[in-house]
């Protein structure tokens, strides 16, 4: 089972990516939904997903069928690029049907999928609706959009953006959430990378708590669409100078917890340098 997924390259339509079939993955699907042309649509199922499509670049309008309710988000998203400015989500609960019409020249969304509990309704989280922190400070700081987390839209995935300076570190102090103990609950994880410019490229490290028995001591070279299964262990991100490193995160777990995670022991004094 691999934990790495390397840019595809262009795919018209939606493209599965990882899931629990060809990753250590037991929840969390992904996948990119890419349409090239004004008024091109895209029919899907959330089955017994929780859906969350996060709109990358482009405008879109998006019906979900939930319920016996019909709902129409029209003209939503808008960025030119995935550093121009917060995201836009949409939250489609499990058992809907849901649409996407490309309503630009171009439209790429992420789409994450995860079990979740029947319920919930539809919704929206435009870019003033979820919050962003500026974490960290010099050669680890980075901008984090938190997407779906505290706004209650979602029941199970938590899905946000980092994007990180050229030539700098990011989910740094390195952090975990493997373990259930005081201020650690279990989350599985995938990271889906832009870089820009697009022949950039960073380095995603994974390691281990020392004694775990299937533990990773590893680094993986990352370049512009490439994907990340973060099953176990820390995993921060740093990307080359001159290129700026932006990522999607899918987390899960039963409830919103983000932030339930532990730094590594022998780093975290960084935070207080």
């Amino acid at each position: 089972m691999s934990i790495y997924f390397p840019d595809q390259g262009f795919h018209q339509g939606y493209r599965h990516i990882v899931g629990p079939e060809n990753s250590p993955l037991k929840f969390i699907s992904f996948g990119r939904l890419q349409l090239t042309a004004e008024g091109q649509p895209y029919k899907g199922h959330s089955g017994g997903n929780e859906v969350v499509l996060d709109i990358l670049t482009g405008l879109a309008d998006v019906t979900v069928t939930s319920g016996g309710r019909t709902h129409h988000f029209e003209r939503i998203g808008g960025r030119e690029s995935v550093l121009d400015g917060r995201p836009t989500l949409v939250v489609i609960p499990p058992q809907s049907e849901y649409s996407v019409k490309a309503v630009s020249a171009m439209l790429d969304i992420a789409v994450s999928a995860a079990p979740a509990p029947i319920g919930g309704e539809p919704a929206v989280i435009g870019p003033n609706d979820s919050g962003t922190r500026l974490v960290g400070k010099g050669n680890y700081q980075r901008e984090v959009h938190e997407g779906t987390v505290g706004t209650g839209k979602a029941a199970r995935l938590m899905v946000g953006e980092t994007v990180g300076k050229g030539g700098s570190w990011s989910s740094y102090p390195p952090h975990k959430h493997d373990e259930a103990r005081p201020g650690e609950v279990p989350q599985e994880e995938v990271y889906f990378y832009r870089v820009i410019p697009q022949q950039g490229f960073g380095v995603q490290v994974l390691y281990d708590a020392p004694g775990r028995p299937d533990g990773r001591d590893a680094a993986f070279m990352i370049h512009d669409g490439d994907t990340m299964v973060l099953d176990h262990g820390y995993h921060p991100v740093v990307s080359a100078p001159g290129y700026r490193v932006f990522y999607v995160w899918a987390l899960y777990a039963e409830a919103d917890v983000y932030g339930a995670w532990t730094d590594d022991p022998r780093h975290a004094w960084v935070k207080e340098a």
